[in-house]
């Protein structure tokens, strides 16, 4: 069965999505502090890591689009950047 909620993370992490047994399972946004920036990851979880179809925005505003496994964003994948050009990393 599958809840939607939103997790609030000792480390200052938001999660809102879908939940399954006990964990961030299905779609979901979360935004957290990378370093001293706030980043954003809006796609698919599994097990309570970025894992399936997703887009990363990077504290900079560009935006990584691809596929994650074991929450590493896989090759290829498209970054835009915020001037309005995109590179296809391979």
């Amino acid at each position: 069965m599958v809840i939607k909620g939103i997790l609030y993370n000792p480390d200052g992490s938001i999660y809102f999505g879908d939940f399954r047994n006990d964990n961030m399972n299905g779609f979901g946004i979360m935004e957290y502090k990378n370093d001293k920036n706030y980043v954003r990851y809006e796609g698919e979880m599994k097990n309570g890591v970025r894992e399936g179809r997703g887009f990363f925005t990077c504290h900079n505003g560009n935006m990584e689009i691809g596929h994650f496994v074991a929450d590493k964003i896989q090759r290829p994948y498209l970054i835009f950047n915020q001037n309005g050009s995109f590179t296809l990393m391979k």
